[in-house]
């Protein structure tokens, strides 16, 4: 590729960058996603807060899972809102429009958050389903297990949202008229060598995101069956009852969450096929800008769902409460029983 070729498409990228960013519903949306972002950062302070002020005894497989939940809809506001006030820094400040232009190494690391978010995000939760399944399975001493399970869930799911992201990269870089020049957009994405790829494993993260919500149901069925089951008085077990309670306020938390996500994953998947239908009557700014408002829904769904955490915190704190305020006072009674007895055997 010769030096012309490089500059002509570097002026294209100077150009439509510049007008995609002065579009004025583009730069009402990147307004609305950067006020998305401070509102994550808001309730993932908020539940720090609240959980290191709550006694939580739901078990550590389930809050090793919760934590890197939270630690994903971090890192993913981050690097998506450094993004858009990098933009917006330079929308007030640049002289020349290729001074709107992201290095390739720089739009390698803002964009590649957001393909490890989607895959360690919906990795995570099927996770928790999986969890929370053996906690049904061994309802009877799981109170007990080591925390094991949890850390290789997570394990798992990191190492393979890395592969993930360091193949998208691979294959872009394979691209060598895409990205050997600085970019007008960042995105990882190659016509030629990974759009397609892309595009399918999105299909593939909806396909698990909908057995997750179809394993919560069933997990969330059979606790019940087992609640109604332990309630007997003649089969009554102390660990299973509280075991049955613990699945039964962790289903409740996720299985709205998971309905919903595969849901506006699912719109969002299908606001991309009308996009790429239409894609040849539209211009390229209109394309950008309608596929960000896809995208804001998933940033609404984080911020949400941090918002549904932090009411779980504190259920969970308060039942954790109450449960203390039950078996003191027994504990209490039982030992000055004891006490009374031993001074009569004296």
């Amino acid at each position: 590729m010769n030096n012309s070729t490089i500059s002509n498409g570097t002026n294209t990228n100077c150009e439509f960058i510049e007008q995609l960013l002065l579009m004025p519903f583009y730069r009402i949306l990147t307004w609305a996603q950067l006020l998305i972002v401070f509102a994550i950062f808001g309730c993932i302070s908020a539940l720090i807060f609240f959980y290191l002020r709550s006694k939580i005894t739901i078990h550590g497989n389930f809050m090793i899972l919760f934590a890197n939940i939270v630690f994903i809809h971090l890192i993913n506001a981050f690097f998506w809102g450094a993004s858009i006030v990098r933009y917006k820094f330079l929308t007030y400040t640049y002289s020349s429009n290729c001074e709107l232009l992201t290095p390739v190494w720089l739009a390698f690391l803002l964009g590649s958050p957001s393909y490890i978010y989607l895959v360690a995000y919906s990795g995570i939760h099927f996770s928790i389903m999986a969890e929370r399944f053996r906690a049904t399975v061994f309802v009877r001493n799981y109170e007990n297990e080591r925390f094991t399970f949890g850390s290789i869930c997570a394990l798992i799911s990191w190492s393979v949202s890395f592969v993930y992201m360091f193949c998208v990269i691979f294959t872009a870089l394979m691209d060598t008229g895409a990205f050997s020049k600085p970019l007008g957009l960042i995105s990882l994405t190659s016509k030629s060598y990974n759009a397609q790829g892309i595009v399918c494993s999105y299909y593939a993260i909806l396909a698990l995101l909908i057995i997750t919500a179809i394993g919560d149901v069933w997990v969330m069925r059979i606790n019940k069956r087992l609640r109604n089951r332990v309630s007997d008085y003649w089969s009554y077990s102390v660990s299973t009852n509280y075991q049955v309670k613990e699945n039964l306020t962790v289903m409740r938390l996720v299985l709205p969450l998971d309905i919903s996500y595969a849901i506006l994953f699912g719109i969002y998947l299908l606001i991309g096929i009308i996009l790429r239908r239409f894609r040849v009557e539209m211009s390229e700014i209109n394309y950008v800008a309608f596929y960000n408002t896809a995208v804001t829904l998933l940033l609404l769904h984080s911020a949400v769902t941090l918002a549904i955490y932090i009411q779980f915190v504190k259920l969970a704190s308060a039942n954790s409460r109450r449960r203390e305020l039950r078996v003191e006072p027994t504990a209490k009674l039982t030992e000055e029983y004891f006490k009374q007895l031993t001074n009569q055997w004296k």
